[in-house]
């Protein structure tokens, strides 16, 4: 049996090698097995399963591949997006086991996650689901406050964020606790010789919309304050003059959606932005693309595993004769077991 850390998952944060035995929970088909072992268990939906903390870790066993035959290992997020967790160098032992460890960092989301594992070479697979709980994060300390102003904002905008209560000039680490229960790191700054903090916050299209909470904690004091905001739709759906241009259904994810886009026209060749609003209001941009001679714009896109399941708005606005809309579609889950891509 072939045993090793795997400190790598979904953009982890401070790993921390916590390890404490837990309940096991088992998931079997395909010809492979597949054990998911955490800090502890919890009932979702009558079933029982291995459960941790964010900054904690869970320990991954496989039974049933090839001798020697590298293994895929990836997750799938509660949203319904999938990470991949391999790098190529996860290998059955000789008696076609594997053992794993994964930190569980805080950038993960909180929620009932599954694991797959599936080999290269035998196409034996399985899937274990695995509920990840909020880390412990630090108490707020009596007379030390946090103020975001406004407490309601809309992404795009810039807010003003003040502290007092911190140790004179110490290093103030701050981060942001989005909706889903992940962390993001937002860096560090010096109080003044008061004790306190000021800045301004630029909130990017990039963040979900609903409740944030923003935390700041002294280095050397441990002095920690916490205050809350709502963060409000600010871009994607809001062109000026945009309209539901048409309703593409459903799709898988790990398909291609072919786009015809005509009706009033664009002007020949203008480069025309696109962005895509994911169903918990966050925004990426998907660059650019050039209207035909014809004032029509063709193009294909494609639905990977990283996108979430659910509602999506595809938005664009054309850069010279300033025309927008938004074309809606559903992202189904892919296929759900190893081997059914």
């Amino acid at each position: 049996m072939t045993s090793r850390s795997f400190w790598r998952l979904a953009l982890l944060l401070a790993l921390f090698a916590v390890a404490v035995p837990g309940r096991i929970a088992l998931a079997q088909e395909r010809g492979a097995s597949l054990v998911a072992e955490g800090t502890s268990t919890m009932t979702v939906g009558g079933q029982r399963v291995a459960a941790a903390r964010q900054q904690e870790t869970v320990t991954l066993g496989g039974a049933g591949f090839t001798a020697g035959e590298f293994i895929g290992l990836w997750i799938t997020l509660p949203d319904g997006s999938v990470v991949g967790l391999d790098d190529d160098d996860l290998r059955a032992a000789e008696d076609g086991m594997f053992v794993v460890e994964l930190g569980l960092g805080p950038a993960l989301p909180v929620g009932l996650h599954r694991f797959s594992a599936r080999g290269q070479r035998s196409g034996s697979g399985a899937i274990v689901p695995f509920y990840l709980m909020p880390g412990r994060g630090p108490n707020t300390t009596e007379g030390t406050s946090l103020m975001f102003s406004p407490a309601t904002a809309r992404q795009l905008d810039t807010v003003e964020v003040s502290g007092v209560g911190f140790r004179a000039n110490e290093t103030v680490s701050l981060w942001l606790t989005l909706p889903d229960g992940s962390v993001v790191s937002l860096g560090e700054v010096q109080a003044d010789a008061t004790g306190a903090v000021t800045g301004s916050l630029f909130l990017p299209g990039a963040l979900p919309v609903g409740r944030h909470f923003f935390t700041a904690r002294g280095i050397e004091s441990g002095s920690t304050a916490i205050t809350p905001f709502v963060l409000q739709y600010g871009n994607g759906l809001n062109v000026p003059g945009a309209r539901l241009a048409a309703d593409l259904g459903r799709a898988p994810q790990r398909s291609v959606v072919a786009l015809e886009i005509a009706g009033k026209s664009f002007a020949p060749g203008e480069s025309v932005s696109f962005w895509l609003t994911l169903p918990n209001g966050s925004v990426l941009a998907l660059g650019e693309a050039h209207a035909e001679a014809n004032g029509n714009l063709s193009l294909e896109l494609y639905l990977d595993e990283s996108l979430p399941t659910g509602t999506h708005y595809l938005s664009f606005r054309s850069n010279r004769s300033e025309q927008g809309g938004f074309l809606r579609l559903f992202l189904a889950p892919g296929p759900q077991e190893p081997g059914q891509e």
